[in-house]
């Protein structure tokens, strides 16, 4: 038992000296490598002159053509005309039309509700015979005015005659007493003789004839004689002749008056009965229905509400730097001027349906909430009620519906795809010794997935449409495309040779 101890102890030294031994060869391995790279740093050496390495591309040739922009955009149905249908006189409804119903038809003139016309009629009745009595007032006092008239004409005739006579008794008193004022020469009065006319002609003269001869008269007889009473008497009988015919012409005016006044009455009867049957002022769809049979309404009653069908609008929200593109219409009468669209509604359409519809105005300010410009565009017959639409799909109000607006034509642009330009306005052209040439280019237009540009690339020019991880202006650039034509091109020359022989064979 001692030996065996002995024995398992001197074999434990050993392996722990075999272990030292071994770390403090590692230690020294490790020692001596860190001081040989330490004293031996790597030193960089320089590359021998080899081939420039050249970039594959891929490349487009630029052909200018006439582009016509579109515009994509969304936006809402709206009714053009909204009309609420409301009562203008008060009675009980009597009738409603059928057709009265929301989501029917109702074309333009048709009567849609009845009021009780039975009180009209007789207040029309009793208006025209009020009107009638009144045009017999005013014809009757057309004839007084008339009758006046005659009287003054004769009136006035009579004084005519008068004062002729008075003048024949003047001068016939003139040539009895030989005065130009019927006097003597000591101022008194002198009577004519008995044989004169003028005595003759008065009245009660053969009675009071003075003797012949001269003999003083009184002023009163005088008077008498020279016929002034009877001059008088004319002129009062045409005064009161004139104003008998004032008087008609006031009767008779205020007869028109009254009858411009029964004439209203009569008109505004009429108007009220015609009132009693509502029509529908345009082609319309009814919207909503608020009367039935037997109700009663008043002035001011809504009725119905119907949305005009001969047209609808559409509000489309246009970016602000898209309207450039667009035709809109300045006048009002312009509307055959504006922009075609083409107007879809994936919700409830088929793929291949439409409508069309034109730009007739742009609303004076922008949407709330995109800043976008508002563009009105009107659709005609949206219902599809015309025969000439009738397999075209009807729009509905308030859908939300996507169009495609035709605009203007841009000349000589190229089309280059959006991954084809650079920052800065800047594309890539294979120059023709097969180096990168890098283009500043002028924009015209600009959409999802191509650029338009007016200025900078030329017809033939070959435009870089793959990328280049470093580009560098004039670096070396091949084409595999362009190399594969190249050399397809002698071999269909070398094709068609051989065809010619076996031809001539």
């Amino acid at each position: 038992m001692a030996t065996g101890n002995k024995h398992q102890q001197s074999h434990s030294k050993v392996r722990i000296l075999v272990k030292t031994l071994l770390a403090l060869c590692l230690i020294g391995a490790a020692g001596a490598a860190a001081w040989y790279w330490l004293s031996n740093p790597p030193k960089a050496k320089r590359r021998g002159k080899g081939k420039d390495k050249v970039h594959l591309v891929n490349t487009k040739t630029v052909k200018p053509f006439t582009k016509r922009m579109t515009v994509d955009a969304m936006g809402t149905v709206e009714a053009v005309d909204r009309v609420g249908l409301t009562a203008r006189v008060s009675g009980r409804v009597t009738k409603v039309n059928a057709d009265l119903t929301p989501g029917s038809y109702v074309e333009k003139g048709a009567t849609l509700v009845t009021v009780e016309q039975r009180d009209y009629r007789l207040a029309l009745e009793k208006a025209r015979a009020a009107y009638e009595e009144a045009k017999l007032a005013v014809e009757e006092r057309k004839l007084a005015i008339r009758e006046r008239k005659s009287e003054i004409a004769k009136a006035d005739k009579e004084l005519i005659l008068e004062k002729a006579r008075q003048e024949v008794a003047r001068s016939e008193y003139r040539l009895f007493t030989g005065e130009d004022n019927g006097q003597d020469s000591t101022g008194t009065s002198v009577l004519p003789s008995a044989d004169s006319a003028v005595l003759k002609n008065l009245p009660g003269s053969s009675e009071a004839i003075p003797e012949p001869g001269r003999q003083n008269i009184s002023n009163d007889e005088k008077s008498l004689i020279l016929r002034k009473p009877h001059v008088k008497a004319a002129e009062a009988a045409l005064d009161a002749a004139k104003a008998r015919k004032a008087s008609a012409e006031k009767a008779h005016k205020k007869a028109l008056q009254t009858r411009r006044k029964a004439k209203a009455a009569m008109e505004e009867a009429q108007l009220a009965l015609e009132r009693t049957t509502v029509e529908v002022p345009l082609n319309a769809v009814v919207q909503a229905k608020n009367v039935a049979p037997g109700d009663y309404v008043a002035p001011g009653q809504s009725l119905a509400t119907l949305v005009n069908t001969d047209r609808y609008w559409v509000t489309l929200n246009v970016p602000v730097d898209q309207l450039r593109w667009l035709e809109i219409p300045r006048e009002k009468n312009d509307k055959d001027e504006g922009s075609k669209v083409r107007i879809a509604l994936r919700s409830g359409w088929d793929k291949n349906s439409y409508r069309t519809g034109r730009v007739v105005r742009l609303k004076p300010g922008l949407e709330k909430q995109g800043r976008m410009a508002q563009v009105v565009v009107e659709v005609d017959d949206p219902r599809s009620v015309k025969e000439a639409n009738a397999d075209k799909p009807a729009l509905l109000l308030d859908s939300f519906v996507e169009a495609r607006i035709q605009g203007n034509r841009i000349r000589d642009v190229v089309k280059v795809p959006r991954t084809a330009f650079r920052e800065g306005n800047r594309v890539w052209v294979l120059s023709p010794q097969n180096t990168l040439a890098i283009k500043e280019v002028e924009v015209k237009a600009r959409t999802p997935d191509h650029v338009f540009v007016s200025e900078g690339l030329n017809k033939g020019d070959k435009l870089i449409t793959s990328d280049i991880s470093t580009p560098v202006e004039g670096m070396k650039l091949r084409d595999p495309g362009e190399e594969k034509k190249r050399s397809a091109k002698p071999d269909n020359g070398k094709k068609s040779q051989k065809s010619k022989r076996k031809k001539k064979q």
